[in-house]
């Protein structure tokens, strides 16, 4: 594949589609080896800073990377059950605000304008221009392809759920969803704790890759945004109109993910100058394009779609909406030796307002319980079909009351033994570099809903453990509460 020169470089939808159709040029054999795709994939939670993530370094490693031979790149949205199209916009329907703001505000051609709240228009576009996990599964099919490896580029994570070694002795992994694809690593931009080692070492990757795991910054976005200028593929002028243009939409794409993962540039802990130096070199992109931009409008309008977007969604969609999950080897002498699986929902909405979700949703016999008890009910539901032992929900929110950003925490053991065991290390350790605290916190304490929900939650009773608290320090998300769950696991 010809490598693009800045001056005719495609535009954001422009790229989307041609990726789009060299993925089932690769599906149908018809590319030679030498130009066969790299797939950029994101973590499982699929959220916006994931997703494009993905969509940007794609967009300008494309034909460029690896530097001995520039291939084409395809980002891939790593949900399973999703395919793209209409189901894709229901779920992440700050994404297709996102790619709106930024394709078709205006729209660069009037054959690329869409309309980001109708379905049918949504639905078209990503069918055309999007790629899931999902999709892959059904262009990969198990039993015409008994085994095939692609070439990956790992984004906003580190380490794949299942590793293993392909013939020549190079790392790879696969998806549970897809077992019959094994996943070569060329690369990783991530902004997690390292995972213990499963990305290859730099000396072993295609010249020019990337291997950057780097903690801290609040968005993988803004640490692929420095790395595309450190590598010269994303310049800081360019006097090309089609470039000047296009550029800007990749810009406000990126400039989404950071805002939301930082609250715009405003969560005590999050910021760093990675990202401050991101969002400045995005804007200035940006204002090449047009004189007049508003950054706090855009922010509030992707945060509203994303804070309203739950009201499209099922109970236990809703917890998987944002999930991530980990499997942890014990040694516990009570247990033997043996696994412990973690699951951490993250939620924008507060507790009392998930449980109202779970307890007003009819059953399969179109009756709703109205009881708190559904909620629990709902909660054993979806980690049995997880197979976990521990689960997990972060809410972070604004206060309605008080316009005061909260964060609370529930914890629930499902099964006595090694989960419940972790689960109370973890609150009695672990309570403390976090900032749990009562539930409800003032000025709550007296609602007698609220000391309802806290009676149920609140829960010791062989087989179950369940507690929930108000988390004071603002500043650790699930980046930084995980590993400490995770740590108690493994001391078992």
């Amino acid at each position: 594949m010809a490598s693009e020169t800045h001056s005719i470089r495609l535009n954001l939808l422009q790229f989307l589609k041609q990726a789009h159709y060299l993925h089932f040029q690769h599906v149908a054999g018809a590319l030679s080896p030498s130009a066969a795709p790299v797939y950029v994939l994101g973590n499982p939670s699929a959220d916006l800073d994931s997703i494009i993530s993905a969509i940007v370094y794609s967009y300008f490693a494309n034909g460029h990377l690896p530097s001995s031979r520039g291939r084409p790149h395809i980002p891939l949205i790593n949900l399973p059950g999703v395919p793209s199209g209409p189901e894709l916009r229901r779920l992440r329907p700050e994404f297709a605000a996102a790619l709106w703001l930024s394709t078709n505000n205006p729209p660069a051609t009037e054959s690329e304008r869409w309309d980001s709240q109708n379905d049918q228009s949504t639905g078209k576009l990503f069918n055309e221009h999007i790629l899931t996990v999902a999709d892959l599964k059904l262009h990969f099919d198990a039993e015409r392809r008994p085994k095939c490896t692609l070439d990956t580029v790992m984004v906003d994570w580190n380490a794949f759920p299942i590793r293993s070694e392909d013939e020549s002795g190079k790392r790879t992994g696969q998806l549970e969803s897809l077992p019959n694809v094994d996943f070569r690593v060329l690369g990783c931009i991530d902004h997690h704790v390292d995972e213990g080692g499963f990305v290859p070492s730099a000396d072993s990757l295609p010249e020019g890759q990337p291997l950057v795991v780097q903690p801290g910054p609040g968005s993988c976005t803004s640490l692929i945004a420095r790395e595309l200028r450190e590598r010269g593929l994303w310049a800081a002028g360019d006097s090309a109109i089609t470039t000047v243009t296009a550029e800007a939409q990749a810009a406000k794409l990126a400039l989404a993910a950071i805002l939301i993962d930082t609250t715009n540039l405003t969560a005590k802990g999050k910021v760093t100058g990675v990202d401050r130096l991101a969002v400045s070199f995005l804007e200035s992109k940006i204002q090449q394009a047009e004189v007049s931009w508003d950054r706090n409008a855009f922010f509030r309008e992707v945060q509203e779609t994303k804070q309203n977007s739950l009201d499209l969604l099922t109970f236990p969609e809703i917890l998987d909406r944002d999930y991530k999950e980990w499997t942890e080897e014990i040694s516990s002498s009570k247990e033997g030796k043996g696994v412990i699986k973690l699951g951490f929902c993250s939620c924008v909405k507060p507790i009392p307002w998930i449980i109202s979700k779970a307890t007003t949703e009819p059953d399969g016999n179109g009756e709703t319980d109205g009881t708190p008890q559904t909620f629990l009910n709902g909660l054993r539901s979806f980690s049995a079909s997880k197979g976990l032992d521990i689960v997990v929900i972060m809410t972070a929110f604004v206060d309605a009351s008080t316009k005061k950003f909260r964060r609370e925490l529930l914890l629930c053991s499902l099964h006595s033994g090694a989960g419940e065991e972790c689960s109370r290390s973890f609150a009695s350790r672990g309570g403390s570099e976090i900032g749990l605290s009562s539930w409800p916190p003032v000025p709550h304490t007296a609602d007698p809903k609220m000391k309802e929900i806290a009676a149920l939650l609140n829960l010791d009773s062989p087989p179950i453990w369940c507690h929930v608290w108000e988390q004071t320090d603002l500043t650790k998300s699930r980046k930084q509460v995980a590993p400490l769950l995770r740590g108690e696991a493994a001391k078992l």
